[in-house]
């Protein structure tokens, strides 16, 4: 446990963040992939394509959810500090990128 206690840092919390997300995204892809090539999901074309990106990405984002409460039950709040400093982060990009099809901005 001191090894974790001494590496304790909002860094460390980002770094896993970022790590987080991205492995996310990689388990999420592959799930809706999987439920295309057995015929539950139909396959996105065009804006239903920018709809499903859209949703793997939210999906990958709140997988830091999972670090988050393990490092607060474990009461590392540095490192949950930076997981979710990076999480709110990734939402406030998420929500720039997508705003036209979230709010339906015309122009």
């Amino acid at each position: 446990m001191q090894f974790v206690e001494k590496y304790n840092s909002v860094i460390l919390g980002l770094a896993l963040g970022i790590v987080t997300v991205t492995i996310g995204y990689g388990v999420v892809s592959i799930i809706f992939e999987g439920l295309v090539s057995a015929g539950i999901m139909d396959e996105a074309y065009g804006a239903g394509f920018e709809k499903r990106n859209r949703t793997i990405w939210l999906m990958s984002i709140c997988c830091n959810a999972i670090g988050i409460q393990l490092f607060n039950k474990r009461k590392l709040f540095p490192t949950q500090r930076g997981i979710a400093i990076f999480t709110v982060l990734a939402a406030a990009v998420w929500v720039f990128y997508y705003k036209d099809s979230l709010f339906f901005i015309e122009g």
